[in-house]
């Protein structure tokens, strides 16, 4: 090492000690004084207990929300409005005035939304659904008419089957619902997807010295964490079995949500009414408040006056049309920029699991969504490139990181030289089999690069792997469709059993120091 680069290091290392010193004070604060967002002008609060996973029977959480009426009237009809994402009621600050001139507007903010309570165990649309249910109980509501908008709507779709008798009818205002049209239409990509957008937005909050000041953004961690601790699949079931009255309103230029997942609310309800706004996008809400919140007034009256739909009462034709399985040419094959993005979502999600990465664009390719040759190529893009950082990070993070405290007291530079030659002759094999041996992949590239294996070398017998192991993986979720997924457990569950096995073996006869590239 020369002079130069001694006189460097103490600088970063002081740079490094300052930023952690900070890291923590900044946590310590944040945890010593958190701090709820200050209600809005015209809100109240009330407390509910914890739902969801790991929630404390013993824990209350504030929920915080408007309540609007019009003046004249003694009994007005109650309705519920469910916001969206990633902010809470402050959404509504045209809508609400518009839709109490007729009824009582219940306006409440999820957990970890606007003014509630922020840090919660679960943020799912189940979990939501229940907060609502105890909302209500708190105000002593029986009955109320679910207005839900974008992640709202799932919410709402969720409490009318958890709490049917207290539902009059469900308004979808821009709404989420089915699985099928939601972001890549797989629940399994899409949850790697969030995945993602959770890890970076985690690492921004919680890896930046903020003193709580990134806690109210509002792309935060609730704002991930409510999409990422969700499942869409079950809402197909769910408005399938949806007895009641129902409004879907919806624009063809939304850009969000789809306006194909309203054609198809419409068709498995067949009781719904469907009200189109065109050139309406996705915030036909704030930008259309007075027409869109009319609409629903009048909705709210027919359901009232006992003149609105229920399933029992509706078209027959339209029945057994809900019956019917989605069709395939009711979802329309991406091109031009919405397949651009696609493949970086798709690419972006082999980061997170690549395996499930590769079955779910190869669902995605056989309800028609994408090409075969596109849900390949996006899987391999995102495989190369994530591989390959795993490779450089080994190279030029995980080799110096050898020359400190604890690693230097823990490997010596002669194991690391016999484990670069065992390495040298042995990787071409280890690379090549590490592609089908799920856990195996991350320790071996980053070893690979951390024991100055040849980029070349490496590059191309990778490469191989994945060329052949991709389209294999893809091509079998197009033609067997979710039961892959059966399989794809018992793979992992038999590769882990090779794993140890191989983990016997070595113990019987062991390379040198080979737990540095070894799972």
């Amino acid at each position: 090492m020369t002079n130069s680069s001694q006189r460097k290091s103490p600088k970063w290392l002081i740079l490094l000690a300052v930023y952690l010193i900070l890291l923590l004070i900044s946590h310590i604060y944040r945890s010593r004084y958190p701090v709820d967002a200050p209600l809005q002008p015209g809100q109240k609060s009330l407390e509910v207990r914890e739902c969801g996973r790991s929630a404390s029977s013993e824990r209350m959480v504030r929920i915080a929300y408007h309540d609007a009426a019009p003046p004249d009237s003694a009994a007005p009809p109650v309705v519920l409005l469910l916001h969206g994402s990633p902010v809470g009621t402050e959404m509504f600050y045209r809508f609400i005035p518009e839709l109490s001139r007729h009824c009582r507007v219940l306006a409440p903010d999820f957990p970890g939304y606007g003014a509630s309570g922020y840090w919660v165990s679960d943020y799912s649309l189940h979990a939501f659904a229940e907060y609502m249910r105890q909302f209500l109980d708190r105000l002593r509501i029986d009955k109320v008419h679910l207005v839900g908008y974008s992640l709202g709507g799932g919410v709402g779709i969720k409490l009318a089957h958890l709490a049917p008798e207290r539902v009059a009818s469900v308004t979808l205002l821009s709404a989420i619902g089915v699985q099928e049209f939601e972001l890549l239409g797989d629940y399994h990509l899409n949850h790697a997807v969030h995945g993602a957008q959770l890890f970076l937005i985690w690492l921004l909050q919680e890896g930046t010295p903020h003193f709580g000041r990134l806690d109210h953004f509002p792309l935060n961690l609730p704002y991930a964490r409510s999409f990422y601790d969700s499942d869409q699949r079950p809402l197909r079931e769910y408005l399938q079995a949806y007895q009641g009255p129902m409004l879907i309103q919806h624009g063809p230029e939304d850009g969000l949500v789809p306006f194909a997942a309203a054609r198809e609310h419409q068709r498995i309800v067949p009781q719904s009414v469907l009200q189109v706004y065109e050139r309406g996008g996705h915030g036909i809400v704030m930008g259309r408040a007075e027409k869109v919140a009319g609409d629903i007034c009048r909705f709210i009256e027919t359901v009232e006056a006992g003149a609105a739909l229920s399933r029992a009462a509706a078209d027959p034709q339209r029945i057994a049309a809900a019956a019917q399985p989605l069709e395939s040419d009711a979802v329309q094959k991406a091109e031009g920029i919405t397949l651009f993005v696609f493949i970086i979502l798709i690419a972006l999600a082999t980061f997170v699991s690549e395996d499930l990465a590769c079955i779910g664009a190869g669902l995605m390719a056989a309800r028609g969504i994408i090409g075969f040759l596109p849900a390949v190529f996006a899987s391999f893009l995102g495989i190369f490139v994530g591989d390959m950082l795993l490779y450089l990070a080994g190279r030029y993070f995980g080799k110096p990181a050898l020359k400190y405290p604890p690693l230097k007291w823990m490997i010596k530079e002669a194991d690391i030289a016999k484990s670069a030659n065992w390495f040298r002759e042995k990787g071409p094999r280890i690379i090549l089999a590490s592609r089908f041996l799920p856990g195996s992949r991350l320790p071996t590239y980053f070893g690979a690069g951390m024991l100055d294996a040849g980029f070349w070398m490496f590059t191309f017998y990778f490469g191989i792997a994945a060329l052949a192991w991709t389209p294999l993986l893809v091509g079998l979720a197009t033609l067997i469709g979710e039961q892959l997924l059966d399989y794809y457990d018992v793979f992992h569950k038999y590769a882990l059993l090779v794993l140890l096995g191989s983990g016997a073996a070595r113990l019987v006869d062991p390379p040198p120091a080979a737990a540095l590239v070894q799972p």
